[in-house]
């Protein structure tokens, strides 16, 4: 499993405005009029979410002339995880003697049937790959509740609220993918500057050199998760910092401009 891959697709339902679009999408396809008057949610806000869960691979659309249908695009996965989330599980705590008991019983029972070291070994094995299936779903919800607390939220503001503010100079959008990404293709006016790089542990002399705490930095990646990770290390610099969770073709989908 690719934990970056896996940890964004969590991402993705770590909001409760997309929670609830996927509860919608779950009893059929429907288009941003149809979500408007379910949700209280503005266009703008609505298609955000969208793009996020479309980069997730969740959702995706059919578009017929101007009108776009949106569908689950894996609608087991939805439907597990929502029932998983919407299951109530009471809390175990056990303590220490207790471990220590459990742990006792299992022993003897395993003396008991005196199975030699290979069959053991093999017993061991198989009983973790069934496991394995019952447990997919409880780590998936783990890494879910861990993944919330990666990194700042991502901004409330619109796109178009990020394009007036660069506009007029308040702004600078800062790019934190890697190299190979910004040489495929970046934002015209952007700046670089690499999460692998603030994560090692860039200095304020240095940081300072880059940006400037007089503007808002938003920052954004290919499709959110280490925009918000970036943006955690550039909070604890003092800097006004609001990660965008579109993903850079999202942003050149909304007319941002692609530098030649």
């Amino acid at each position: 499993m690719e934990t970056e891959t896996a940890a964004e697709t969590l991402k993705a339902f770590s909001h409760p405005t997309r929670l609830s679009i996927l509860q919608e999408l779950l009893a059929g396809p429907k288009s941003i009029t149809d979500m408007e008057e379910l949700l209280p949610l503005r266009q703008a806000n609505l298609s955000q979410h969208l793009c996020v869960l479309r980069n997730a691979k969740l959702v995706d659309f059919a578009q017929e002339g101007a009108l776009r249908c949106y569908y689950l695009s894996r609608p087991r996965l939805v439907g597990d995880m929502l029932k998983l989330l919407g299951r109530e599980e009471p809390v175990i705590k056990r303590s220490p003697a207790q471990l220590k008991a459990d742990k006792q019983r299992r022993e003897r029972a395993r003396q008991r049937l005196k199975i030699p070291f290979v069959n053991h070994q093999l017993q061991r094995s198989l009983f973790k790959m069934n496991r394995c299936k019952s447990c997919l779903l409880s780590l998936a919800c783990t890494l879910l509740l861990v993944s919330v607390g990666n990194g700042a939220d991502p901004t409330e503001d619109s796109l178009d609220t990020v394009k007036k503010n660069l506009n007029n100079k308040k702004a600078v959008l800062v790019d934190v993918r890697e190299k190979s990404e910004w040489d495929n293709g970046h934002i015209s006016g952007a700046t670089f500057l690499p999460l692998s790089t603030l994560s090692n542990g860039i200095t304020p002399k240095a940081l300072n050199m880059k940006l400037s705490k007089k503007h808002i930095i938003y920052t954004h990646c290919a499709a959110g998760f280490r925009s918000c990770k970036a943006a955690d290390v550039l909070l604890k610099h003092g800097y006004d910092v609001r990660p965008l969770e579109p993903g850079y073709d999202d942003l050149i989908d909304a007319g941002f401009k692609k530098a030649k």
